[in-house]
């Protein structure tokens, strides 16, 4: 007869690591392209500052 709670905890507990590990991946890609995208803005000066917001939080919300 084989008991499935062992195997059921392994899987749970698996799930448990792995998640705070993506989510954390998923913050670090969304903040990196946030500063690429801002920093790629305010070098080039002809963008205001209202633009590059725009822009950013547009590759924030993309990135995620």
């Amino acid at each position: 007869m084989a008991l499935p709670s062992p195997l059921l905890f392994n899987n749970r507990s698996r799930l448990l690591a792995v998640l705070p590990l993506q989510l954390l991946i998923i913050y670090l890609k969304s903040a990196a392209c946030s500063f690429a995208s801002v920093s790629y803005t305010f070098s080039t000066h002809h963008i205001t500052g209202a633009h590059a917001a725009y822009v950013s939080m547009a590759f924030t919300f993309a990135s995620s």
